[in-house]
């Protein structure tokens, strides 16, 4: 999966059939969550799709708070959860994923990381897969030297207890089922490691699962 996307290459795609939520958990993004959320919706208003935009922002201390307000003032399907202090960017998504309307849930970034163009072909590939995770490949991901020796470990394990080959245990960029999270909303972590849970979650559980570089 390519690195960062401003959204303007997004192509209309999807039946329309079925709505998304998409969550976004933010600690001081002040920087760049005005562009992201532009940004994805520019993407998504394109598509058939039915969707909201919820983001959950995570006790900042800088301006996002003030700047999520003023872009909900043009944003008609942007929702704005504030937590008053920070609880963890799992902690976030969980919030985000309670409040949402629709029966499948994408997540991804503030600080486009993650390629927001893609996001209608994860959506369209959830047609036909219970999750769709977007797998970081390529010379553009770097990884910590630290994390790494842990992460590798992790994923060896959870190959092993779930008899299957994972790319990207971890990657914050994917679009599911809620109830794949509903489900288990007290073994998901508060913290980083809630996507790292929720992938071996719906693998053991035999939720269909599709990885897309």
């Amino acid at each position: 999966m390519k690195k960062g996307g401003s959204g303007k290459d997004c192509e209309t795609t999807g039946t329309g059939e079925n709505g998304v939520s998409v969550i976004i958990p933010v600690f001081n993004e002040e920087e760049s969550i005005a562009a992201t959320v532009k940004a994805i919706d520019a993407c998504l208003i394109q598509t058939p799709i039915p969707f909201e935009l919820i983001i959950v922002n995570d006790g900042s201390t800088d301006s996002t708070s003030v700047m999520l307000h003023d872009l909900q003032l043009r944003f008609r399907k942007l929702i704005i959860i504030e937590h008053e202090e920070n609880r963890g960017y799992g902690a976030a998504l969980k919030t985000g994923i309670a409040t949402s309307s629709f029966d499948k849930v994408l997540i991804i970034d503030a600080d486009q990381t993650y390629p927001i163009q893609e996001i209608p072909q994860l959506i369209r590939l959830s047609e036909d897969f219970d999750m769709v995770v977007g797998s970081r490949v390529g010379a553009e991901v770097h990884q910590s030297f630290f994390r790494w020796p842990a992460k590798f470990i992790l994923t060896r394990l959870a190959e092993f207890l779930s008899n299957r080959r994972i790319p990207d245990l971890n990657s914050g960029f994917r679009i599911f089922l809620k109830e794949i999270a509903q489900n288990w909303f007290h073994m998901l972590p508060d913290g980083f490691s809630f996507t790292s849970t929720l992938t071996i979650l719906a693998l053991h559980k035999g939720y269909r699962t599709k990885y897309f570089p």
